[in-house]
């Protein structure tokens, strides 16, 4: 609501074409897939793993950019993307009996958030700022209560100590 405000206030159209073409609605979606694969994550796996795994985020979208984007990257970008991973892989060692299933969440998340990164270099310049924000925040909404509503967890009102902690 804060973003939609934000808009009005600076008289944005909201609802102009360019808001609401299809990237600018991927780039959404890949918002709310990756909140949605981050808080699965960090609900089944251990903070320090959850933390590592998205500290690949910027190998992947340097990976990323480089092949799908054709971005020049030179050797010693190259070798820092190797070096970096290996330190990934050496932090999580994912044969680890200990790394839950769960954990491959996060890698939903890296994902997704590089393809929104991408994706962003190519959505029209007359896309508001604060409509796209809006439109991120409304996909982690719809994704967030989505996994609300199928989770077999009962849900429990915050007593009022919990809601003090705010």
């Amino acid at each position: 609501v804060l973003f939609a405000l934000l808009a009005l206030a600076r008289r944005r159209a909201i609802f102009a074409a360019a808001n609401w073409q299809r990237l600018p609605l991927i780039r959404g979606a890949c918002e709310g897939i990756a909140s949605a694969g981050f808080f699965t994550a960090i609900v089944h796996a251990d903070l320090s793993l959850v933390t590592s795994i998205l500290m690949a985020m910027p190998i992947v979208v340097t990976a990323m950019a480089a092949i799908f984007l054709k971005e020049p990257v030179g050797l010693i970008r190259w070798s820092a993307v190797f070096i970096g991973f290996c330190g990934v892989l050496l932090i999580i060692r994912p044969s680890n009996a200990d790394m839950p299933p769960q954990a491959l969440w996060m890698l939903v998340t890296v994902v997704a958030i590089a393809v929104r990164d991408l994706l962003t270099r190519f959505i029209d310049t007359d896309a508001a700022p604060e409509v796209l924000s809006f439109q991120a925040y409304g996909a982690t909404l719809i994704f967030g209560l989505t996994i609300l509503v199928l989770s077999p967890q009962v849900i429990v009102a915050p007593s009022l100590t919990q809601l003090g902690m705010w």
